[in-house]
Formats: C-alpha cells, sequence, structure tokens
C-alpha cells in the first residue's frame, strides 16, 4: 500500500444484551456507523471477539450483519464459554486487559483499563 496501515483488535462484551437494546432507530444507526467505518477504514479492523453473548444475541448481530462486506463477517467471531482462551491465542496476555484474562491494567489498577 506504500503507507502503514495500524489495524486494531476488537473486544465486544455483549454480557447484559437484551430485547430492550433491539430498538430499531439505534439498530439503524449503529448499522450507519459500521457502514461508514467499512467504506472509509476497511482495513482499521483485524479481529473481532465478541464474548459473553446472551442467546438472544444472534438476533440482534442478524440485525447488523447485512451491513457488513463479507470481509469483514469473517473477521467476526462469537466466541463461546471458552472465550478467554481463544482470546490469549490471539492477543499477548500483556497487551489483554486484566478482566478478559490477561495481565493489563490502568495505572491504578484498574482490570478494565478506562484510562489506556
Amino acid at each position: 500500500l506504500g503507507r502503514n496501515v495500524e489495524s486494531i483488535t476488537m473486544i465486544y462484551d455483549v454480557e447484559g444484551l437484551g430485547l430492550k437494546h433491539l430498538w430499531k432507530p439505534a439498530i439503524d444507526t449503529y448499522g450507519e456507523i459500521l457502514q461508514t467505518f467499512e467504506d472509509n477504514y476497511p482495513e482499521a479492523l483485524k479481529r473481532l471477539f465478541v464474548i459473553k453473548a446472551p442467546k438472544l444475541f444472534p438476533v440482534a448481530f442478524n440485525l447488523v450483519r447485512h451491513f457488513l462486506c463479507e470481509n469483514t463477517r469473517q473477521k467476526i467471531s462469537v466466541l463461546g464459554a471458552n472465550w478467554q482462551e481463544v482470546l490469549l491465542k490471539h492477543i499477548d496476555e500483556e497487551e489483554l486487559p486484566a478482566i478478559y484474562g490477561g495481565k493489563l491494567t490502568d495505572p491504578d489498577g484498574d482490570p478494565r483499563c478506562r484510562t489506556r
């Protein structure tokens, strides 16, 4: 490409996702945001791991997946009960927040790394 391309690995923790989150205007807006991101920064997403997905998640995901191209859909992994093990195969434990099974914390010890 002749330029540096930085990519990110995202962890999408959907614990607590429920019917109250399936509001059409919010889904449409989320889809538009995904489309804009995909249109303008397609190489930015390296991997997206969805963890702690409730049984409702496939319904929610099917509502937005049509906004995504096949290349992006292939980067998304919905993980099961062994999600920590899978994350550690793809993310160095020094870079993975402690709340997800890694060793990374904020300078103040926050395992969620809210200020990093």
